[in-house]
Formats: C-alpha cells, sequence, structure tokens
C-alpha cells in the first residue's frame, strides 16, 4: 500500500508536469516503466529502454547515495554537439540528462518529480544546454516550472547557456563562473558533425577535474574557440597548459601551430590521439590515470557505445563519482584497443580493477554494447588470474605442495596499499588451509615457502601435525582486490584447490649418484672425495644411518669402523641427501659397489624401498660440468634515452638494444619530433636544440605515442628544465627498474654432482654484450634444490641464499639491459663453480634471456 500510495503521488507530479508542456502544446513522451530503475548491480548494466532511460537509469545510479543538491544538467537527446562541452558542469551530485526538442520523456518527468524537493533551497543550478532549435521554448519553460516548488524563496535557478552554433554554445558554457580557472588545463577537440567521439572519451577529466572542454573545427581554430582560448592565457599565474584530443586526422597541426605562437612551451601542448576513436578512447585513460592521476584507489570500468553518442554524453558525473574509465567500444565487442585496456588495467596494482564481476559495469542497452563485448574484455582481463593445484595428501606427511599455473613476483611494498602475491609466504595465517574438523593443525602451525626467486610459482605448506586419512587439505584460494584478513588486497585472483589424505602404501624410488673423490692420506675426509647422493621420490628418513654400521656396505662388506654420514640437501624436505663415505684406514679401491639396506630408508607412513639401492663409484674425479636447466626473466628490457648537453647534435648515438639514436638539430622548428623506425632500428629526435627543452621532447615523445609505459613504449629521463642547447644528444643508459630499461634475469645451473657458487671471476654476456649492458655487480648466487627438473622441483621451498652451500643446483641472478642468447663463463682455479674435489667449471655455460 506504501509503494502504490507513492507511485500515485509520482503520477500526480508527473501529471503537473504534463499539464506544463500541455499548455505549449507538447506531449510527454511515453516509455517502459518497469526500465526506469538501473538494472541489477549483478550484472552491472545500467540501461533502459532508449538513450533517454539509459541516461535516467544513469543519473539515479550515480545518486544513490543520496539526492543531488547540486542541480540538474539537460542536453539534447536528439544531437550531441551542444552538450560536448557540458560534461565540466556535471558534479557528483549534479547529472546530466536528455530531452527531445519538443517533448520531455516520461523518465524524465518522473526523474524531476522525485529529486525536485532538494533544489528547493539554494538557489541550485539547472543548466539546459543548447538553442531553442535544440531544446525548445516551451520544454525549456516547462523543465523550470516543473523543478519549481511552489513557495520556495529560493527556487533552483534555470538557465539557457547556448551560442549561434555548437562552438559558441562551447564557448559560452566555459565563460560560466568558475568554469575556466588559471590553474586548469584546457580540453580542445573536434565537434563537427560525426567527430564527437574523442570529446566524449576526454568527459570524464573534464567533470572530476573541471577542465573545460572547447570543441573546434578540425583544420583549425574557429572564432569562438580562438577567443576562449586567448581569454584563457590571458589569465594571470601559471603556465598555461592545453590537451589536444584526437589523432592528426582529426585535430591538425594548425591548432598546435596558433598555440604556439601565442608563446605556449610544446612541453605544455599535450596531444592524446589515436588511429581511430578506440584507440584515442585506449590513450585518453592511459593519460588520465598515468599523467592526470585521477584513477586512485579502488577504481571501477565502464564500457559504453562508440556508435553512438548518447550513453556516453550522460556518463561523465556518474563516472567521476564511481572513480570509473569509461572505454568507447564496438557494440559487438572484439576492439584491439578495448582488449588493450583490460590487459593494462589488470596490470595494475589497485584494487578492483579486473575483479569485473563487481566492478565492470555497461552503459546502454544490449544493443548498444552486447553482452559479448562484456564477456570479451573480461576474458583478457582474466588472463593475470592463476588455477592452483594442491598435492602431497598423503598418511602421515606435514607437508603439501601447491602449485599455481604462472610464476608469481615478490611485493616490495609493505603499507599495504598494493599486496601482492608473495602474501602466500609473508602471511601464512592469511594462507586459506582448512582441515577436517577432527585433525588438530592450528593456523599457527601453518608455514608457507616459495620457490624459486625471484618468481615464485611452487609452494611448500608445512603442518605442525599429520593430518588424518580422509582429512581435507585446502588452498581457499583469493579474489582481486578483496582484502584478506590482514587488510591486504592481492593484485590478481588466485583459484581454490584441495586435497583429501589417503593411505600411502607406495614405497618411496631411491636413486644413487656416485660423486668421484680423490683420497687424502689413504683415506676419504668429510671435506673433499667420494659421496653418494641419495635422491627420493617423497620425503625418506636417513637418521638410522649414522648410528648402524650393518646399514650400508661397500664392496660387500659393512662399515667396521666410523659411520656414514647423511645431510639434508632439500632445506628440509628430505628428498636429497649428500651421503659422506665413513673415515677408514684403508684407501678405497678405484671402483667400489656401495649398498644401502632398504630397511633404514623410511618414508613418512613407514614404507621402504623394494630393493637395496646401490651405487658404483669412482675414486678419481677431474671436471665439474654445470649445464643450464632453466632461464627465467621478468620485466621487459627498454631503451631509455637520457637527453642532457654533453654530446654533438647530428652525430649517431650509443648503441642501445641495437637501436640507433640521431639528433637533428633543426632551428626554428616550433614542435620537436621523435620518431621510432623498429624497422630500421632507428630513433630519429628533431629539435631545435637551442630552444627545445627536455620536457619539450618528453610531451613530443607521448604526442606521437611513442612514450607510454604500459604499452611498452620508449621513455625519456633527464632534467625537465635543461635546454638541449647545441650539442644534444643522446647519454648513458638509464635504468629505472625491470619494468622500464632492464630485466632481471635468473638462470638455474645443474649438474650431476654438488658444488658451491662463487662471484668472483664470474663474466656474464647477452646477445654478445657484457658490461655496461649486464651488471656484473649485480650477479648473484642462491642455492637450488633438485637435480630433476629443477624448474618444476617438488616438494619446493625457499631457495638458500648461500652460495658456499654444497648442492646440484644453484641460480645465477643478473639484471640485463638486452635479451637474446647468452653465456656464463667461469676463471679457472679458486673461482666460480667448484665441486667437492676442488674441481673449476671449465667451460661456458648457454642460455637464452626471453
Amino acid at each position: 500500500m506504501t509503494i502504490q500510495r507513492k507511485r500515485v503521488a509520482k503520477r500526480l507530479a508527473s501529471g503537473l508536469l504534463a499539464g506544463a508542456l500541455a499548455l505549449g502544446g507538447l506531449a510527454i513522451s511515453g516509455g517502459s516503466v518497469s526500465a526506469k530503475t538501473p538494472s541489477s548491480p549483478s550484472t552491472n548494466r545500467i540501461a533502459g529502454a532508449d538513450r533517454y532511460e539509459t541516461a535516467v537509469a544513469i543519473a539515479r545510479n550515480q545518486l544513490a547515495a543520496g539526492k543531488p543538491t547540486d542541480g540538474l544538467v539537460i542536453a539534447s537527446g536528439e544531437a550531441p554537439y551542444d552538450a560536448l562541452a557540458g560534461a565540466v558542469l556535471t558534479t557528483a551530485n549534479r547529472p546530466m540528462l536528455l530531452v527531445r526538442a519538443g517533448s520531455v520523456p516520461e523518465a524524465v518527468s518522473d526523474f524531476v518529480a522525485d529529486y525536485k524537493s532538494s533544489w528547493a533551497t539554494g538557489s541550485k543550478k539547472v543548466y539546459v544546454l543548447g538553442g531553442e532549435s535544440a531544446i525548445s521554448a516551451e520544454v525549456f519553460d516547462a523543465i523550470k516550472s516543473a523543478a519549481t516548488t511552489v513557495g520556495s524563496l529560493t527556487p533552483p535557478v534555470v538557465t539557457r547557456i547556448s551560442g549561434a552554433d555548437r562552438y559558441a554554445t562551447a564557448k559560452a558554457i566555459s565563460e560560466i563562473a568558475g568554469v575556466t580557472a588559471a590553474t586548469d588545463t584546457m580540453i580542445l577537440a573536434n565537434g563537427e558533425n560525426g567527430r564527437w567521439a574523442d570529446a566524449l572519451s576526454a568527459a570524464q577529466i573534464s567533470a572530476e577535474k573541471g577542465w573545460p572542454i572547447i570543441t573546434t573545427t578540425g583544420a583549425a581554430l574557429n572564432a569562438s574557440a580562438q577567443a576562449v582560448i586567448d581569454a584563457y592565457i590571458a589569465l594571470p599565474g601559471s603556465a598555461k597548459t592545453f590537451v589536444i584530443v584526437g589523432g592528426p586526422l582529426v585535430m591538425g597541426s594548425a591548432i598546435s601551430d596558433y598555440l604556439i605562437s601565442q608563446d605556449v612551451a610544446p612541453a605544455n601542448i599535450r596531444v592524446v590521439g589515436g588511429a581511430d576513436r578506440y584507440q584515442t578512447s585506449l590513450l585518453v585513460n592511459l593519460y588520465a590515470k598515468n599523467e592526470v592521476g585521477i584513477f586512485a584507489g579502488a577504481s571501477n570500468v565502464a564500457l559504453v557505445s562508440g556508435e553512438s553518442p548518447y550513453d556516453a554524453l550522460v556518463s561523465a558525473g556518474w563516472a567521476a563519482t564511481k572513480n570509473a574509465h569509461v572505454m568507447l567500444t564496438p557494440s559487438a565487442g572484439g576492439n584491439a584497443n578495448v582488449a588493450a585496456l583490460s590487459q593494462v588495467l589488470g596490470g595494475y596494482a589497485d584494487a578492483g580493477f579486473t575483479t569485473f564481476n563487481d566492478n565492470l559495469y555497461v552503459l546502454g542497452g544490449k544493443s548498444a554494447v552486447a553482452d559479448a563485448a562484456k564477456s570479451a574484455y573480461v576474458a583478457v582481463s582474466s588472463a593475470n588470474n592463476l588455477t592452483a593445484t594442491l598435492t602431497g595428501c598423503e598418511k602421515g606427511r606435514t607437508s603439501f605442495t601447491l602449485t599455481l599455473s604462472g610464476g608469481l613476483a615478490a611485493d616490495a611494498t609493505s603499507d599495504g596499499a598494493s599486496y601482492s602475491e608473495v602474501a602466500l609466504v609473508e602471511e601464512p595465517a592469511n594462507f586459506g588451509l582448512t582441515k577436517n574438523v577432527t585433525t588438530a593443525i592450528t593456523d599457527a602451525g601453518i608455514k608457507v615457502k616459495g620457490f624459486p626467486n625471484p618468481t615464485r610459482q611452487l609452494f611448500t605448506i608445512t603442518v605442525a601435525s599429520a593430518p588424518a586419512v580422509g582429512d581435507t587439505i585446502k588452498w581457499a584460494g583469493w579474489t582481486e582486490g578483496v582484502a584478506l584478513a590482514n587488510g591486504k588486497t592481492p593484485e590478481r585472483s588466485i583459484a581454490s584447490a584441495s586435497c583429501t589424505v589417503t593411505a600411502d602404501s607406495t614405497p618411496p624410488t631411491i636413486t644413487l649418484t656416485s660423486v668421484p673423490g680423490l683420497t687424502t692420506a689413504g683415506y676419504v675426509t668429510t671435506s673433499a672425495g667420494a659421496k653418494i647422493l641419495l635422491s627420493s621420490s617423497e620425503a625418506v628418513d636417513l637418521g638410522s644411518l649414522s648410528n648402524a654400521q650393518k646399514s650400508v656396505t661397500i664392496n660387500g662388506s659393512t662399515l667396521s669402523t666410523g659411520s656414514m654420514t647423511a645431510t639434508d640437501m632439500s632445506g628440509g624436505a628430505k628428498t636429497l641427501y649428500l651421503l659422506q663415505y665413513p673415515v677408514t684406514a684403508t684407501a678405497p679401491t678405484a671402483t667400489q659397489t656401495v649398498e644401502i639396506q632398504a630397511n633404514y630408508i623410511t618414508d613418512k607412513a613407514g614404507n621402504s624401498p623394494l630393493v637395496n639401492p646401490t651405487a658404483t663409484t669412482i675414486a678419481a674425479d677431474a671436471s665439474l660440468v654445470a649445464t643450464a636447466a632453466a632461464t627465467s626473466c621478468t620485466g621487459t628490457v627498454k631503451t631509455v634515452i637520457k637527453a642532457t648537453a654533453t654530446f654533438t647534435s647530428d652525430t649517431k648515438g650509443a648503441s642501445f638494444n641495437d637501436y640507433k639514436v640521431s639528433v637533428v638539430n633543426s632551428r626554428g622548428l616550433l614542435v620537436p619530433s621523435i620518431a621510432v623506425d623498429s624497422t630500421a632500428k632507428t630513433i630519429t629526435v628533431t629539435a631545435d636544440v637551442g630552444y627545445h627543452t627536455v620536457a619539450d621532447l618528453k610531451t613530443a615523445a607521448r604526442n606521437a605515442g611513442v612514450m607510454e609505459s604500459d604499452i611498452g613504449s620508449w621513455s625519456i629521463g633527464g632534467t625537465t628544465t635543461d635546454l638541449l642547447a647545441a650539442t644534444v644528444a643522446p647519454k648513458s643508459y638509464v635504468s629505472t627498474g625491470g619494468t622500464a630499461g632492464e630485466s632481471d634475469c635468473t638462470v638455474l645451473l645443474s649438474a650431476s654432482e654438488p658444488f658451491t657458487g662463487k662471484t668472483a671471476g664470474l663474466t656474464v654476456n647477452v646477445a654478445g654484450l657484457g658490461a655496461g649492458y649486464v651488471k656484473d655487480s649485480a650477479v648473484t648466487y642462491s642455492s637450488s634444490l633438485s637435480t630433476a627438473s629443477p624448474a618444476g622441483a617438488s616438494p619446493a621451498t625457499d631457495i638458500a641464499a648461500a652460495a658456499s652451500t654444497m648442492s646440484t643446483a644453484h641460480t645465477v641472478t643478473f639484471t640485463t639491459k638486452v635479451l637474446g642468447a647468452g653465456t656464463i663463463v667461469f676463471a679457472d682455479g679458486d673461482t666460480g663453480l667448484q665441486d667437492t674435489s676442488g674441481n673449476n667449471q671449465l667451460t661456458a655455460i648457454t642460455f637464452t634471456a626471453s
């Protein structure tokens, strides 16, 4: 009954507006009642039966937290051009709605009836954009009457903003008090017929930053636009900055030429434009994120039609309120630039960028943006997510292996602002491991370690006590953008995994590998000499070997003196042991057969090998041969140009990644340019070296689309205030880390016997380049774990950061500025790699950095 009365009240209010319209001989346009509210939040599609109802649905969604207090913006739903500059008038509490030239849609009348009470005080602003040919005088009067509460002492101020044409209307909007300030950046976009897309791409920046949008013709500035620019430049205060939105076919060079003629520095003229409206939309979003900085914290994404302007036209205020990237898309989807935005945002360390079930919106009906467009966008973004498997759930075991479908980079942050996947290691309490209630395993007993560094893909989970048969071990997984128990937020999703503890009746498989050695003074010492490497298919206990001589025989004779020592080399996983001969009075013969009694080797379930493991040793050991088992590089190698006044102009620069950089001094050139030819591998900088600054070069590179880190382009370093002078040229390579300028690479070295690693005497070359391109000073060793498939060893634990540790595998980590085929060379002597007998690696080890 309450709802019914409210509906009656709404219809009465709508009737008043209908009466007002009837006085002008007009009619209220009908529409679907059911489509007047936003779609279900579970779908995140905001739409109505037509563009007018969609605009109302977007406005209601924008104002979900409360009623508007700033008024309303009314624009034509039949031609978008007067409203292209209107985004700056929208606010979090002042949405934009659409009307017809001769009638007010019913959805709009309902909206006004619902919210007019909030405009009864404070003289709120209601702006009507465009002349009477766009919105008739009768419609204007009807809106004014309907928005005004009878008896209000401070009713809303309903104002028509218009000019002789669309460009004059944009000028009039810019002249509203408070719209254009000296500290603003002015946005210039094309306002010609069919050229509405680029202005709409910039609308959210206008709404959120309060920057005016000035529309003009593409070939040159029209009189209205020029007058606005001149007035803006004349404002006292800071240097004026401009953003020209649109590619060269949409916004010609005459516009920037005019700005230069008015003493606007080239560095203050930013051009954001692509080959078409969709690439421009992508570049505007990246510009807003990286240079304007309006997408901080949790962000959303909205797909909106790039084929019809009206849904995007009303989205600016909504997007600013929701902190949402608005991306133009073909109705059917499938555009590469839309996919690129999904991929780029999916890589950011910000909550919400790829939890698209909750954070992806679609503005408009399915004829405007099909479900396929949303599905394609989600599919690209989900490529960053990972699957997981959990293995090792056997009776008696207290350690299990979690394997992810991809490697995880360590998170260097500690403030929790952007929390990455290394939380697996750092926060075991948030690991999400759950147990059968009958088994007493507490979270406090869970320990997690990752292998290998620096990219973690395998994790060993150890618990305080073994689960029982039938218990289920679960990795709960997590969702990007959803905070963990400690308040930190993962950067991408990881799927859940589980395994059930089963009875283990399978005996371990044991392999004995001889490690040839030398004799010293008639016996084998513990520091050098013949040893046995015992590798097991699962964790086994060899503790009894050191106390029972009868457990080991050599050439059929049991040990009579001393004992065999067993050193766990697998970081507690007990799958790899180094067995040391006992000290005996008689030197070993050239060939010995060692046999270990199987019953002294047991797995966690008490199973022993079916046969006694054996190995044949050879006394002499004259060489060490290690090979590259796996290579992993993180980050993308990029060239970084540093413009300074230290080299002669017009000369070839140094070679960076096989590229040649040349600088052409063009006296009198107004705007510098940078061209990258990937086929010829050249970078050409054309500038007036006595006039342009490094800041000018940076802007020129951005304007040319060759300086955008998110899509893998080049970057420029240097002091922005330095003049290039007459000697500008690229200087030295400038590195900003693994994602811009260099790559961190890890090569996993493997041998048939244990060895140590030392950085002295080691040389790394990549693509035939050494010092200056490969940082020898950054080379480090770490001890690895397994001889069989080291990159996928199981169970996995952290690599011990000790080059001096005896192991059958080590990692060599270094930083390189180039990628390609590489070599690691070790000097002979007490340097490089060394086995237990004192032999060094003599041959070069080859690998590929990619």
